[in-house]
């Protein structure tokens, strides 16, 4: 395993287990087209000034956060390591009438190396959640969560420069994850834990690497014809027994 590779385990290893008071930023509930987002709340296990997600916004069933100059990491002349982590938490709450599907979570950013005299830099993006179905048809559910990485690329989001070759590389990287949800949901609670990591070794080396976008797509549905109709002719026949036991 490569010394980087190393480095960030042990960092991230070090996030789990060490008992960090975070600080958190609540933003307001936004309304798309067919879902509401609740409750979204923002955090920092490596206790990053916020916000790193910014205020976010809609476009139809898309929810979307200009991501701040904070979300970054970054790593001079072999000084210490840098690590940004940025945990996320919502609700996802189909509005009457619909269901939902699945979501998308996109983000995108760019990474920066360079080591022109010598030694080497590392940059890397890592992001994994959880989503916790919480109700089905509007009844509640205890059903087991749904864990989901997000993919990136190129080069699966870990940058050394002495494995890509040359004395520089900079280039922009993209990652998501489509997460399918059980049908008929109608509610499911969201955690994101995003964590970008940047180090470097040797006098005139450095790694940078930042967030400039980042989103999540909701895919919503409404119920079956059949569905509804089956739903219509069951609420007939309970108003016809209630009729017939007042006769």
């Amino acid at each position: 395993m490569f010394r980087f590779q190393k480095i960030l385990l042990s960092a991230l290893a070090s996030l789990l287990i060490a008992p960090l008071a975070q600080a958190s930023l609540i933003h307001p509930d936004v309304m798309g087209a067919t879902v509401t987002f609740k409750n979204i709340e923002e955090s920092s296990p490596s206790s990053d000034p916020l916000p790193l997600y910014g205020q976010p916004g809609t476009n139809g069933d898309e929810l979307i956060f200009p991501t701040t100059g904070n979300f970054s990491a970054s790593s001079l002349d072999g000084n210490a390591s840098d690590q940004t982590d940025g945990k996320l938490n919502l609700m996802i709450v189909a509005k009457s009438g619909f269901f939902l599907d699945s979501f998308t979570i996109s983000e995108e950013g760019l990474v920066l190396l360079d080591a022109p005299f010598g030694g080497d830099a590392f940059a890397s993006v890592n992001a994994f959640g959880i989503a916790k179905v919480v109700e089905v048809s509007g009844v509640p559910v205890n059903i087991p969560v749904i864990n989901f990485f997000l993919s990136a690329s190129p080069l699966g989001g870990q940058y050394q420069l002495s494995v890509i070759g040359g004395s520089s590389y900079a280039a922009g990287w993209q990652a998501s994850s489509l997460v399918g949800l059980p049908q008929n949901t109608t509610k499911v609670n969201l955690t994101l834990d995003n964590n970008l990591f940047a180090s470097s070794t040797g006098q005139g080396t450095r790694a940078f690497i930042d967030k400039k976008a980042f989103e999540i797509d909701v895919e919503t549905s409404v119920p079956e014809p059949h569905t509804l109709l089956l739903g219509v002719a069951g609420i007939l026949a309970f108003a016809g027994s209630r009729r017939g036991s007042f006769a």
